[in-house]
């Protein structure tokens, strides 16, 4: 709503032999009347395919990072419509995303069960600038820690929303609600 993200729900959803997964994502999709979906692809386009199957066609992207040549003209994100494929330039990605998280325009629920651990995985993530052999700058995002499914579901969704947003076809109703205090995303090594 007006350039705010507002997340009003977070939750773990945890896979199993029933396929858990792919179910809650369809539920959860279906209920709050979903117009987009991304999920990581890598290495395993299982979850992705079967949610695809599930929703309605051109709704769901499985999301795979590209790196090397070619991606110099990825501005966030490609799509390959008739893969359900999205290449994300996850640098560019993940700077666009923290960007906006740090100017307010991404807000998270209060309250939420899983608070503590969501500020530390988001916390968990850094900027870092290396150079690369011929001397050239080269930027990417790195956790601390393997605890950083937080940050990368956070990303998925600012995804997610900007596809939304150039398919112009959302509209999210305002909400009202308590939200989380901004936690600062490190920027700089």
């Amino acid at each position: 709503v007006n350039g705010i993200l507002e997340v009003f729900r977070v939750e773990k959803i945890q896979q199993d032999g029933e396929n858990r997964l792919k179910k809650t994502i369809v539920d959860r999709f279906n209920a709050y009347r979903g117009v987009s979906c991304c999920i990581d692809a890598a290495p395993d386009v299982s979850i992705v395919s079967s949610v695809q199957a599930e929703l309605p066609y051109d709704a769901v992207h499985g999301v795979f990072f590209v790196r090397g040549k070619g991606k110099s003209a990825l501005t966030i994100f490609e799509l390959d419509e008739g893969k359900g494929v999205m290449k994300v330039a996850r640098t560019r990605a993940f700077d666009a995303c923290v960007e906006a998280f740090n100017a307010g325009k991404i807000k998270l629920p209060a309250g939420s069960p899983h608070e503590e651990e969501i500020k530390k995985h988001l916390q968990a993530v850094k900027r870092i600038v290396n150079t690369d052999a011929t001397g050239e700058e080269v930027h990417t995002w790195l956790s601390s820690t393997t605890e950083d499914h937080w940050a990368l579901a956070l990303l998925y969704l600012f995804l997610a929303t900007k596809l939304a947003e150039e398919s112009q076809k959302i509209y999210i109703a305002p909400a009202s609600s308590l939200l989380v205090s901004r936690v600062k995303m490190k920027t700089a090594a």
